[in-house]
């Protein structure tokens, strides 16, 4: 379409989005995870360890755990502007064996993760699957939320394939 007005001769028409690369959907394996949570623990970062673990048995963002709380059986966090607690039914045997492994780190029940941010976990967790990767300890080079989706795949299959009980795990 040539107009005087317009110097762009494709605006207003209906072009194709550019094709951006997308890398393979990959879930880590329980042993993956693990690996992860101990290349952390192995380089005194408790706080980087915990993360993990807390991400990937209790399916938080990683946004939440600036504000992830421990008080007595319960759990609470924020998590894009919404509150969210737990243990769920489903997650009763995983909050409590998070609970012992941020003990056993020497982590604050309270407030686990102060002084962490958002962007500072990531970048942490982006170096860490790199190395882990470049030493074949793990299959794919994951992001924090692959650690959710590690969450979800795992109550999925424990729930004999219950997408409402993996739903409301997921605080969704």
């Amino acid at each position: 379409r040539w107009h005087d007005g317009i110097a762009n001769p494709f605006r207003g028409t209906d072009a194709l989005p550019r094709l951006e690369a997308r890398r393979e959907f990959a879930v880590p394996s329980s042993a993956e995870v693990e690996d992860l949570a101990v290349y952390f623990a192995g380089r005194g970062d408790a706080k980087m360890a915990g993360a993990v673990v807390v991400m990937a048995r209790l399916g938080l963002r990683v946004g939440a755990l600036a504000t992830f709380a421990i008080r007595g059986d319960r759990w609470a966090a924020t998590t894009k502007g919404k509150a969210q607690a737990g243990p769920t039914v489903e997650t009763r045997e995983a909050f409590a064996r998070v609970r012992r492994e941020l003990v056993r780190l020497g982590l604050s029940l309270r407030r686990p993760f102060d002084g962490l941010t958002t962007q500072k976990i990531k970048d942490r967790f982006r170096r860490a699957a790199a190395d882990l990767l470049q030493q074949g300890r793990i299959e794919a080079r994951y992001s924090v939320h692959d650690l959710r989706h590690h969450f979800a795949v795992t109550i999925y299959q424990g729930t004999e394939h219950d997408v409402y009980a993996t739903s409301r795990a997921l605080g969704h």
